[in-house]
Order: structure tokens, then sequence, then C-alpha cells
């Protein structure tokens, strides 16, 4: 996960820099970016089924990755905790996810704004104070990541070479899902930022991988690994819980429960948008409010659906994002390389 967030800091840049560059705004005042104008604008009109492709992709990944997927966990860890029903965690989801995808970007960027940086601030300084009290067992936890890496263990004992094939496919699978850098997702949101130079926002957005996952991820996997509680068969979203609460009695129970709530939240405003974008290039504003009802009633089912069939529905889909935004990306780094220099040179000037 560490080498697939590093690597992803240089996909963040290059894919937000370029929706920048080839982001437009109409008559209304509406900003249209992201991949499938890049490839469209960037490519030419004969590249459109591409970004049709990517387009119809970000779409399915909105419902299931953003959406299913993290009213799932949100109903797992408020029923363990806090008893409460899934299908009651559902409507509530639905309910506060229509009040306001209804009130355009606008009101997501109001409300995820006040929520994220609270949230995430403090869990960070959780973790921190977990690892610190057992500091002297760091080196060792990351002795056995190393280690295990390419051994197993004996929760997986297996053929050593189907060992560290699953070790990547599931670090990468993560590292994508954590920072959904390559996917696309984020080039679209950040095509609707106020500064006039793409090379800026470039510089801006490589930072969310390693924030996300060379940084969260890892110190969520140490407190973990510290706690003990990655041998026993809890759900992950649970294992987190438990393994807070091993460090820092009550916090775990309370805090985790509450931003799996909150960031699961601001996750489904922010894809709502993706898709409604991906929609609009599709089919025009006409399927915008179908596509608005659709994504509120799978949040509802997402929260009594099995876990299972969700996650592999969102791999996939996520996948299938990663392959026209990439290859565009690829095909416009001269330009990229271009603007690079222009901007540069400018700054030093």
């Amino acid at each position: 996960m560490i080498c697939v967030g590093i690597l992803g800091m240089a996909l963040k840049y290059s894919e937000c820099t370029l929706s920048v560059m080839y982001r437009y705004i109409d008559d209304k005042g509406e900003v249209h970016g992201g991949p499938m104008h890049y490839i469209v604008r960037g490519l030419g009109e004969k590249w459109r089924p591409l970004a049709l492709f990517f387009a119809f992709a970000c779409i399915c990944s909105s419902f299931g990755a953003a959406n299913m997927f993290q009213t799932n966990q949100v109903a797992v860890i408020l029923k363990s905790s806090f008893g409460v029903t899934p299908m009651l965690t559902g409507a509530v989801l639905a309910i506060l996810t229509a009040v306001v995808i209804i009130g355009g970007i606008q009101r997501i960027g109001k409300v995820t704004s006040k929520l994220v940086p609270f949230m995430g601030g403090t869990y960070f300084v959780a973790a921190l104070i977990v690892i610190f009290n057992n500091i002297e067992m760091v080196p060792s936890v990351f002795g056995q990541i190393i280690h295990d890496a390419f051994t197993g263990t004996a929760a997986t004992g297996a053929f050593q070479g189907i060992v560290v094939a699953q070790v990547i496919i599931q670090g990468v699978r993560r590292a994508c899902f954590s920072n959904e850098a390559g996917l696309g997702s984020a080039p679209i949101a950040h095509s609707a930022a106020k500064t006039k130079e793409p090379i800026r926002e470039g510089v801006v957005a490589l930072l969310e991988p390693f924030v996300d996952t060379v940084v969260i991820c890892t110190l969520t996997a140490l407190v973990i690994l510290i706690s003990g509680v990655w041998t026993t068969s809890l759900d992950p979203v649970e294992m987190t819980a438990k393994a807070f609460d091993a460090g820092l009695p009550g916090f775990g129970s309370f805090f985790v429960p509450i931003a799996v709530f909150l960031f699961a939240y601001s996750t489904l405003l922010s894809w709502s948008y993706y898709g409604e974008r991906a929609v609009d290039f599709i089919w025009g504003a006409a399927g915008i409010v179908p596509y608005k009802i659709v994504f509120c009633v799978l949040a509802f089912l997402g929260t009594i659906w099995a876990i299972e069939p969700i996650l592999a529905f969102s791999d996939i889909m996520l996948g299938l994002m990663v392959i026209p935004n990439l290859t565009a990306v690829l095909l416009l780094l001269p330009k990229l390389r271009a603007e690079n220099q222009r901007y540069f040179a400018s700054l030093k000037s």
C-alpha cells in the first residue's frame, strides 16, 4: 500500500493537472472537467467512446465502492457498537444524502470541508497516542510487515508464491481504494478549483495519496498490529474499533463509529457529484435527477446486502475506470510535460 501510495502521488499530480488544463465552463457558469473531458478535448472527438466508457464505469463505481460499501460498513459498526439496526442506519444515510445532493456541489463542499479535517485530525492524533504508548513495539511490527509479506503467517500459511501474489493484489486494491489515484474520480472534483494554474492544482492533489495511504493507512495498520486483534475474524471496521479500544479504552467504541459514519457520509456526497458529472456527460441534465434518486435508494440497500459481492463489484468497476483514464494520461504526457516546464519556468523567473 505504501509503494502504491507513493506511485499514486505522481498519478494524482498528472490526472488533476490535466483536468484543470482541459476543463471548460458553460453558459450557466458550471464547470465541466475530469477524464471524460480531457479525453475528448485533449485527444480529440475520435476518442469519445473511451470517454463514454470511463463515464459509465464512474457511474457504476459511484453505486458500489462509494455508496453501498460505505453504508454497509457504517451499518456494521453502528450495530456492533450501539445496537442500531442496519435498516435504520440505511434510512438515515439515504435521507441525509438526499437532502444535501439536491443542493449541488457548493453545499457538498461546505458540509465535507467541515467534517473531514476535524475527524481526520482527531483520528490521526489518537493513532499517534496509541503508537507512542507502545513505541517499543513499532520496530518489530514493521519487521513483521516486511517479513510476512514474503513468507506468510500462521494465520494464512500458504505456498510462498501465492502469498506474495495475494499481498500485492490486496495492497494495490486497498491502496487504490483509499486514495483513488489513477481512478479518475478526484480530477472531477479538482477541475472545479478556482485556481487558474493547472500545475498548482496538481501539486495540491499529489499530497492526497501521501496523507490517505502512506500516513493514515500506515498508522491504522500499526494500531491494529500492536493491539493483536488482527488475528481475530472481526469485520475490518470492527477490528479497527477494537484495536483503538485496546490502546485508548472507549475511543474505539464511541469515536471510531462516529468517524466512520461521517467519513462515509462525506464520501457519499463527493461521489454523488462524480457520478452526476458522468451522467451529465452521457445523457445531459435530464439524467441527473433519476441518478440522484437511484443513488439514495442504493445507499439504503447497501446496509442490508452482503458485503462480499458489493466489494467484488466495487473492485471491478474501479478497475474499469483506470483503463481509459491512464490511457489518456499516458497519451497526454507530452502536453502535460510542456505545461509543467512552462509553469516552473515562469515561477523561477
